[in-house]
């Protein structure tokens, strides 16, 4: 599993600009809603880098979808570069 894949507990219908998740990400600014998962630039409050959060209801999450999300994930954290987030 790629590292910040995580349940980061219960969240509200609609995530919003402050909102802190699991205690270790702040969500900043939403990018994109699509596929009943919405993206956010966010702020990991451990490392204070910069992130991007995926943020879906847990009635949404099926097997399939957690396989992509963590596949996804553990692409883009092998990715090094300044322009990306």
């Amino acid at each position: 599993m790629a590292q910040g894949f995580q349940q980061a507990g219960d969240t509200p219908r609609e995530p919003h600009p402050g909102q802190r998740l699991g205690n270790r990400y702040e969500l900043r600014q939403r990018v994109k809603v699509g596929r009943g998962i919405s993206t956010w630039q966010g702020l990991d409050l451990l490392t204070h880098e910069r992130v991007l959060v995926k943020v879906t209801a847990l009635s949404a999450f099926v097997p399939t979808s957690r396989h992509r999300l963590e596949h996804e994930a553990e692409v883009l954290s092998r990715l090094h570069n300044p322009a990306l987030v």
